[in-house]
């Protein structure tokens, strides 16, 4: 058979404009059927498959061409051979939407030219997308294929339950508007068992109650990109992969927790906690890396983290929970919080606080932020039990912090945890004259907290500047004394140099001066038979716990 050869169709795809509704007449369709067959085909396809793949496309107006290019893959390889009625066709047409695909849609379309792409609602899978049918099996037969991408159509709510995704690397892609909705069923709505798979811009909603989470990961670095978990489920989220990786999205109504970290080395990123009974929660699992997670309105904590060491909190935002907005509890390497906030705490139950701590050790707090009353009274700003050891640098809080020990530090602090910044933890005296073989009260107020539990040690160095009151002599005392809190003290001051000093101590208490600062005092003895002035500094030396 002869054919004519001319240069393929006079519009290029490359030349579609951006917007809206070119059309192809029956000559330009013509001159297609006036190439090589080999020609024609990879034509057509080219045709159709750029624009599947860059515009919007209302897929009614291309049945024309698909059906011109199935019947060519059939074997009608010249326009003689084609059905005349489909030469004879009118203007053949198509919809360019003002606005090119979103990544979803164009991710999909793509895939589907290499054969990696499965539409569950198409052939052999046929799920239905009406929110009614019960399109589990379906939609499971089509991510059993092993295909790298399964694609849930736009504006479709799917009823499914305990979906698997089984295959390593695959991807399963929401169009706008596509949902999984619980059928009521036990078990998680979607669980990833494979390693390196993704669910992106994936929203699942547990309305029907039931299931135990939206999401379970189990596989190693598994993607949830942009992913909605809404209704009611135990956990929205249920983390039990290791390396779990979630950028954006939105973690909702779950009745233990918005996100359960069962499994370490989470890295979470741009996410919103909500409506949950605790928002982030980890129960003995740490290597937890948040950025910008926004947890709020959750009925009990917003960062519920026990035994999470190793792990690091940046510019997270804890918004009007109902109890604490970070409780940390059990840590004992290290947990790290950066510019976060936590605001409005006590929502629900009165006397919680902004950030608490129980046996939380070498945890840090830097740039953090304390402020805001909900509808509850707040006990504290910042809350420590007598077993924490916490650092607080550059933080701030409006209203006063409790359980403040000589384990908790603060430097360059503000508002009203300025008075506890101990920046030298060196602390001077007023000047006192002494009269000759007399015993004079003194008083040194300091920055340190006092002890909060029993038995302990309180240590200081203390310095005594001397001099006669005529000039004609100085000198300098040093002494080592120690406060002790259910222990007996046996030396309470110990002289350090010289070993018999001018002016001695005796008898030291650390006792609160009633302005919110403690104070060491002590007594101090003239032994020279004529009057002295002196001035002390004080540098606290730490705390000594765990005596009996």
């Amino acid at each position: 058979m002869a054919f004519i050869k001319q240069s393929p169709f006079t519009k290029k795809t490359t030349d579609l404009p951006d917007k809206p509704s070119p059309n192809y007449s029956p000559s330009d369709i013509k001159t297609y059927m006036q190439t090589p067959a080999d020609e024609l085909m990879s034509t057509l396809n080219k045709l159709v498959d750029d624009l599947n793949a860059n515009y919007w496309v209302d897929r009614n107006k291309l049945k024309n061409l698909e059906v011109i290019r199935e019947k060519i893959a059939l074997g009608a390889v010249g326009v003689d051979q084609l059905d005349p009625a489909i030469l004879a066709q009118p203007t053949i047409e198509f919809e360019v939407q003002a606005k090119f695909q979103d990544h979803d849609e164009k991710f999909a379309d793509n895939d589907k030219k290499t054969g990696s792409w499965v539409d569950v609602t198409e052939k052999p899978y046929n799920a239905v997308g009406d929110g009614i049918t019960n399109d589990t099996l379906a939609i499971q037969q089509a991510i059993d294929t092993g295909k790298k991408n399964i694609y849930l159509p736009s504006g479709k709510t799917f009823l499914v339950s305990n979906l698997s995704l089984n295959t390593t690397e695959q991807q399963l892609t929401f169009g706008p508007g596509a949902k999984l909705k619980s059928n009521g069923s036990t078990g998680a709505i979607v669980t990833i068992n494979a390693d390196y798979v993704t669910i992106n811009n994936g929203y699942i909603s547990g309305d029907t109650g039931g299931a135990s989470a939206g999401i379970e990961t189990k596989g190693f670095r598994n993607l949830l990109n942009n992913c909605t978990v809404t209704g009611t489920t135990v956990d929205a989220l249920k983390v039990n992969g290791l390396e779990t990786i979630v950028i954006l999205g939105k973690y909702k109504g779950g009745t233990t927790s918005g996100i359960n970290v069962l499994k370490p080395d989470l890295y979470i990123q741009n996410a919103y906690v909500e409506g949950n009974r605790d928002g982030l929660y980890s129960n003995g699992v740490g290597s937890i890396t948040a950025h910008h997670v926004h947890s709020f309105n959750n009925t009990r904590h917003g960062f519920y983290l026990v035994g999470a060491s190793y792990s690091q909190l940046n510019s997270c935002y804890a918004d009007t929970n109902g109890s604490n907005g970070y409780e940390i509890s059990n840590t004992t390497d290290g947990l790290t919080l950066v510019d976060c906030w936590g605001y409005k705490s006590s929502n629900v139950t009165a006397n919680q606080s902004d950030f608490a701590f129980y046996n939380a050790k070498n945890v840090k707090l830097i740039g953090c932020h304390s402020n805001g009353v909900g509808a509850k009274t707040k006990e504290a700003s910042y809350k420590f039990d007598s077993a924490s050891q916490v650092d607080l640098i550059a933080c701030h809080a409006a209203i006063n912090p409790t359980g403040v020990t000589g384990l908790i530090s603060f430097t360059n602090c503000g508002g009203i945890l300025q008075k506890y910044n101990r920046p030298t933890d060196v602390f001077e005296s007023d000047s006192y004259t002494i009269s000759a073989s007399t015993t004079s009260p003194i008083s040194v107020r300091t920055l340190v907290p006092p002890l909060a539990t029993t038995p302990g040690i309180l240590a200081f160095e203390v310095f005594a500047k001397i001099r006669d009151l005529d000039n004609t002599s100085s000198s300098v005392g040093m002494h080592l004394v120690l406060i002790g809190s259910g222990v007996t003290v046996t030396t309470p001051v110990t002289n350090i140099t010289p070993t018999t000093p001018i002016v001695g101590l005796s008898n030291p208490t650390f006792v609160n001066g009633g302005d919110g600062y403690y104070n060491l005092n002590f007594d101090a003895n003239n032994t020279k038979t004529e009057s002295v002035q002196v001035s002390f500094n004080v540098r606290y030396l730490g705390t000594g716990r765990g005596y009996s």
